[in-house]
């Protein structure tokens, strides 16, 4: 029997729970569920009817390796300037048009996600994310295909204001593209976001703001700015220099088509993107008997199934019980003055705040890695079902020595 495959909602589109107008009713009865005597605000959670069922992780991954094939094109590339335009072809492609009708889990520190793309039998692309600060959040990853030899290693920390019926995301976090002809930078790895028609309106998603690729070898460099022209128009322009000249102009909307031309030359101009690029790469994910307890396929299971079955009551006590196991982690971290030990990534400064982390390159997403994956979740397992038994065992002493307690107190 084949075994089952491990699957992500991130990628599900054409489904009911995507189509689910807001319950502002329902939202309310969350937040006054949770409200406490004494209790602190901020520690509140965000009701599971503002969610999606998926991870940030999961958004990020499927954003990042669905066009990571793109980047291939910086090897069949002749010279520095078409490298540089192949690579700014795949940012484009990232730049798609957003909807977000609801957000995604917030993840909590320590949480990991795992895929990969195969393109061939001997070769494939693994991605490897990691959940590295909560506040302020930042999610580190990294991207890699052997055989292409092309690495992205980049981080992103995002933080979020609210102004009437909008929100202000706003976007830091470097992101390093790395191929066997050179090396690329971004000064992050999406634009800034604005959400408009928060509260009442038909709400959209705009990207907003600069992002800049350059490549400090040959001298290339691009700032394309995003900015709204209406609710079904993202526009997306921008300048190509060399050493500080300026030689390519590029226009259009996002996800639908950007062209690019020589300086003072329109009359050149050709496709850089089209929606016809869209072809997204099919992402497969560690099976269910190789997601460990921190996989965000395992981590918010619970909660992403209710929210599916619109079971939104177990979905905000599931999601509350994650949340608040993490407070719980955190709390003894740093009152032991620990430093937040990630698995597979190191902070290449001395703040825990920064958004500089760098892949340790300690594993390989292959069949070895998924195998070690496996054995780690039996030993998982094992060991709650040994926390579970000895407090099963504890809880019948108790209900035994209370029951003993009573009967010589009626003796007496």
């Amino acid at each position: 029997m084949a075994e089952e495959k491990g699957i992500s909602n991130s990628g599900v589109f054409d489904c009911e729970w995507r189509k689910r107008p807001i319950n502002l009713m329902s939202v309310l009865r969350s937040f006054v569920s949770q409200l406490r005597p004494g209790d602190e605000l901020t520690k509140m959670s965000l009701p599971s009817e503002l969610c999606h069922p998926f991870s940030m992780l999961e958004l990020i991954s499927l954003r990042q390796v669905s066009y990571f094939h793109v980047l291939f094109g910086t090897n069949k590339a002749t010279d520095d300037e078409g490298r540089f335009l192949a690579a700014l072809k795949w940012l484009a492609a990232l730049l798609q048009a957003e909807i977000m009708e609801k957000k995604p889990f917030n993840p909590v520190i320590g949480e990991q996600h795992i895929c990969w793309v195969e393109h061939s039998a001997d070769d494939w692309t693994e991605f490897v994310s990691e959940q590295v600060s909560h506040h302020p959040p930042i999610s580190s990853f990294f991207m890699r295909n052997k055989k292409q030899q092309i690495e992205v290693e980049g981080n992103l920390k995002f933080g979020v204001k609210f102004g009437g019926n909008h929100a202000a995301v706003t976007t830091a976090g470097p992101v390093k593209i790395k191929t066997q002809f050179g090396t690329f930078h971004l000064d992050k790895s999406v634009p800034n976001m604005i959400v408009q028609n928060v509260v009442w309106g038909v709400k959209y998603v705009m990207w907003s703001g600069d992002i800049t690729l350059s490549c400090p070898e040959t001298g290339y460099s691009a700032t394309l700015t995003l900015s709204e022209v209406d609710p079904t128009h993202n526009r997306i322009e921008g300048k190509v220099t060399k050493n500080g000249e300026e030689v390519f102009e590029v226009y259009g909307q996002c996800g639908v088509l950007v062209e690019v031309w020589p300086v003072g030359n329109e009359e050149k101009k050709t496709v850089l993107f089209t929606a016809e690029d869209n072809k997204l790469d099919t992402l497969s994910y560690p099976p269910p008997s190789a997601q460990v307890e921190t996989d965000s396929l395992a981590l918010w299971k619970a909660a992403s199934d209710a929210i599916i079955a619109n079971d939104l009551y177990t979905a905000d006590a599931e999601k509350i019980k994650v949340e608040t196991a993490q407070r719980a982690r955190e709390k003894g971290r740093k009152e032991a003055g620990l430093p937040y030990d990630a698995k597979f990534f190191i902070n290449a400064e001395d703040d825990e705040e920064s958004a500089n982390w760098t892949f340790k390159n300690e594993i390989t997403v292959n069949r070895e890695f998924i195998e070690q994956l496996k054995k780690q979740k039996i030993a998982e397992d094992e060991e709650r079902q040994k926390r579970e038994a000895e407090a099963e065992a504890a809880q019948t002493g108790e209900a035994g020595e209370g029951q003993e307690g009573g009967e010589n107190c009626l003796l007496q």
